[in-house]
């Protein structure tokens, strides 16, 4: 039972007790504690001994009884044989006795007692003594007072919650040399750990010491109760958890306590993480100090540690136990006082939600608003779209509710854009309705705009008109206009629109950063996204403190973080894009929103594969289609499947490429940036393929696409692609071609597309001028980080020594990068000579494939760069692989591990 030491103590107590020595014990703990138990293994040891054990349990409900629990002993002994002490009468003459004479009276039962006692061995227990009536203490401690030559002994139990009750009896009794006082405290880890084992007889399976060290709280009757949910027959699948014989005992203990003491539990379970001393006194109208006394009790019975349950199951049981009015009406009041109070929003909400409340109060439901966006900004948007539903479902302002409406759509579509397609029809009737307006009224055009549906969005935007103050912060909505609805329909007024949403946002033309001075397909793209991700409820905002990234260029907000990251990875700083995006997506309030985190982890995807990690690749991209499938993706969808069909297509997996590609795509997509790198990828499979004629007629298709958006003169890109496939054709004059004109328009800047456009010329011009600008294109891609085109650059150069005629350049399987220049030829050792035989570790085969190549590259005495380079990995890759081989195969270091 995990009580050794009090046992054993008990054992010399009743030791004494055989040689004839009185002794009286009061044991006192919490509800809970075991002291009945402790009884038990008197009793037990008694009658062992050969005495007689004598035992009554006072009751809660016979409190109110004069001397029930002695007339309960009293009958005991007289059963066994003791002259009956009572005077002569009827049922009510020791009460009267007691009223008349009493002394007297107490003096007849104790001396009818203790004269009983002579020549005998007795042992008189009482449980619960805290529940006893007053006359009753009264005469047991006049009993005390005279045993110390009887050879009695005295047990009595008592709950350290019910002290005050006592204190009488106590100070009459405890300052006797044979009383003493013993306190039964929680059990420690080694005192659980103990006790369950000795309950199971055995080892505990996976986690149960650790659930029962957690909830348990060191009190047996928890602890078994744990036992027992964990050891069923048919258990729930998954580690340890509390069940219904947690629950029962969590609410038996507490019902075992003062009212005062459950009444506190109760608010406890009620108000959560804000039930402080102060706010539960005011809550309960108690004193502070009652409170406190109430809080003490609960942490030693074990449900409590500081001012909350140990476990959730814990708090829902205390709250199945009150009526539900009763616990609706507490919620209401906890919501009221906790928007008195100041405390988060989030707190009041889930109060007032609990509660069921109609919300029709102005105050409820603005506490309501302000915890949808405290939600989304900590990430918990599920919780948000709760608070917003709610709210919307109880407003009956026709304004108000459409401006809550908005907002649920909003948040909903971080948890998957067509969760918030449900609300467009709603929104569209409230937008022409003139309910929706200011930045609100964005919400349904964004959703619209992420359908690809451009000209309903366009028709929003006019029927809107132009309320104050209607057009988004920074003219983002502008700008989105300019991008994705300016097309060929109504174009004699579209310049006349976007001048009147730049006009009320206080933008104008050459602030918005869609212009095409500076207009790129990426920057168009993570224009959008930084769009849709920015919320329209309270704005884009600023992270916390705890928030924060240092070393990241930017302090400020959500779309901050999308942007510096856009930008990071236009500049070619790969390994820092890519190192950033895996921080970030690791972070609760971007990982748990999952638009959010693929948007973070599109990043990844592109700086990884440019650095050449092309496994590490798929599965990021892998990842991001999980979390949010193809088909959510809207007109974005080119993004994420491009990425896919790429990866797989420079993996040589022809087939997974295809499947990538049967996924439909909004025929409106090729109305927006997000066509282009998809085009570029289904070239590059077709090209894979041996399809140069179907590859060139994508790329081509991304030529016709910038030329009708009038973007032609800006974007560059797509003549790569075509010159790759003119190559794969042997027209290679008019590849040159492609090559030259994109080098002219770039006027010498060292971009990523120029070290291509540099690789292209090589392959397609004279072969004299091939290895100076194959050098140069490496040297260029290089220093933009495009570490997966430079080592297919390089092997072209390596080719150059065995047969200098033209190479089509073809986009084929590349996973194994050639030397990176800084590393001389032959730098790594081989392990074996030729037909050595291979010398396989046993624990081999737990290695993954990725890990087995690392593995060998280390073994043979390659660097993390090295590896990194051969295996289109990052060095933070390599690193994670070889710590989880060092672990896996038993070896401390590359000195450990065998060769192969």
């Amino acid at each position: 039972m995990g009580r050794a030491e009090e046992i054993q103590y008990f054992h010399q107590l009743c030791a004494d007790w055989v040689r004839g020595r009185s002794n009286a014990i009061v044991v006192a703990g919490p509800v809970g504690s075991g002291k009945t138990s402790l009884l038990r293994e008197v009793a037990g040891y008694v009658r062992e001994a050969g005495g007689l054990f004598f035992s009554v349990a006072a009751t809660a409900s016979e409190q109110a009884y004069a001397l029930s629990m002695i007339e309960l002993l009293v009958r005991a002994l007289c059963a066994a044989g003791m002259p009956d002490p009572w005077p002569p009468g009827d049922v009510g003459a020791p009460v009267a006795w007691l009223r008349q004479d009493p002394g007297g009276l107490l003096r007849r039962v104790s001396d009818a007692i203790c004269a009983f006692a002579g020549g005998r061995r007795i042992v008189i227990g009482v449980d619960d003594l805290h529940f006893a009536d007053a006359p009753s203490l009264l005469c047991l401690g006049h009993l005390i007072r005279r045993i110390e030559r009887a050879g009695i002994l005295i047990v009595l139990t008592e709950s350290t919650a019910h002290e005050r009750g006592l204190a009488g009896l106590h100070a009459e009794t405890l300052n006797l040399a044979y009383c003493h006082h013993i306190r039964l405290s929680p059990l420690n880890r080694d005192a659980t750990a103990t006790l369950v084992v000795e309950r199971l007889g055995g080892p505990p399976p996976p986690g149960l010491l650790r659930l029962c060290a957690e909830a348990g709280g060191g009190s047996p009757v928890l602890l078994h109760a744990l036992i027992d949910d964990c050891t069923v027959d048919d258990p729930v699948p998954g580690p340890p958890a509390p069940g219904a014989a947690y629950r029962q005992a969590v609410l038996r203990c507490l019902n075992r306590c003062e009212p005062q003491t459950l009444a506190v539990a109760r608010a406890v379970a009620v108000l959560r993480g804000a039930a402080k001393p102060g706010l539960l006194g005011e809550f309960l109208g108690l004193d502070p100090m009652s409170v406190r006394a109430a809080l003490l009790v609960l942490r030693d019975v074990g449900v409590l540690v500081s001012d909350r349950f140990r476990h959730e199951e814990g708090r829902l049981a205390v709250l199945s136990g009150i009526p539900a009015d009763a616990l609706a009406a507490m919620h209401l009041h906890a919501a009221g006082l906790l928007h008195e109070a100041g405390e988060p929003a989030t707190a009041v909400a889930d109060q007032l939600m609990a509660a069921r409340d109609p919300a029709e109060e102005s105050w409820r439901v603005s506490i309501l608003n302000d915890a949808a966006r405290e939600a989304v900004a900590a990430g918990d948007v599920a919780e948000a779209v709760a608070y917003l539903r709610y709210a919307a479902g109880h407003c009956t302002d026709g304004g108000r509710r459409a401006r809550l409406t908005a907002r649920l759509a909003d948040a909903r579509w971080n948890l998957g854009p067509s969760g918030a397609d449900r609300h467009l029809g709603e929104l569209h009737s409230a937008v022409r309705a003139g309910l929706l307006t200011g930045p609100d009224a964005q919400v349904p055009v964004r959703l619209l705009l992420w359908r690809g549906a451009f000209a309903e969005a366009d028709d929003l935007i006019r029927s809107g008109g132009r309320p104050p103050g209607a057009a988004p912060r920074n003219g983002t909505l502008a700008e989105l206009w300019d991008v994705f609805c300016a097309r060929e329909h109504r174009g004699e007024t579209k310049t006349e629109i976007k001048n009147e949403i730049r006009t009320a946002s206080g933008t104008t033309g050459a602030e918005a950063h869609g212009t095409d001075a500076a207009w790129s397909p990426l920057d168009a793209a993570a224009m959008f996204l930084h769009t849709m991700l920015t919320p329209v409820h309270g704005g884009d905002q600023a992270l916390g403190d705890d928030r924060r990234q240092p070393g990241l260029p930017v302090e400020g907000s959500l779309s901050s973080l999308v942007s510096a990251l856009g930008l990071m990875l236009q500049r070619g700083r790969l390994e820092e894009t890519a190192n950033w995006s895996r921080r970030l997506v690791e972070e609760p309030w971007i990982r748990r929103v999952p638009m959010r985190r693929v948007m973070f982890e599109m990043f990844g995807v592109i700086a990884t594969l440019r650095l050449g990690g092309v496994e590490d690749a798929r599965e990021l991209i892998d990842d991001v289609l999980s979390v949010v499938p193809a088909y959510e993706w809207g007109v974005v969808a080119g993004l994420p499947l491009a990425a896919a069909v790429q990866i797989s297509t420079e993996l040589g997996d022809t087939r997974q490429a295809a499947r990538h590609l049967m996924h439909p795509v909004p025929a409106a997509m090729f109305d927006t940036p997000f066509a282009l790198p998809y085009l570029s990828a289904v070239g590059d499979y077709r090209l894979a393929m041996g399809d140069a004629r179907a590859a060139l007629t994508h790329f081509l298709a991304a030529r016709d696409l910038l030329a009708r958006w009038g973007r032609g003169a800006t974007v560059t890109g797509w003549r790569n692609d075509a010159a790759a496939a003119l190559i794969a054709l042997g027209r290679r004059d008019q590849a040159r071609a492609y090559a030259e004109e994109l080098l002219s328009r770039l006027e010498g800047r060292r971009t990523r597309a120029r070290g291509i456009a540099l690789w292209r010329l090589a392959v397609a011009g004279e072969a004299a001028a091939r290895p100076a600008l194959l050098t140069e294109a490496i040297e260029v891609l290089e220093s933009h980080g495009d570490r997966l085109s430079a080592a297919k650059v390089r092997a072209e150069l390596d080719s150059l020594g065995t047969d200098t005629a033209p190479v089509p350049v073809r986009r084929r399987p590349f996973v194994r990068a050639a030397r990176t220049p800084s590393e001389p030829a032959g730098n790594v050792r081989k392990a074996t000579a030729p037909g050595t035989p291979r010398l396989p570790h046993p624990r081999w085969g737990e290695l993954t494939d990725a890990e087995r190549r690392v593995a060998a590259l280390a073994a043979d005495g390659a660097t993390n760069r090295q590896i990194s380079d051969r295996l289109f990995i990052t060095v933070s890759t390599v690193e994670q692989h070889l710590t989880k081989i060092y672990r896996k195969l038993n070896v401390r270091s590359r000195s450990g591990l065998p060769t192969f």
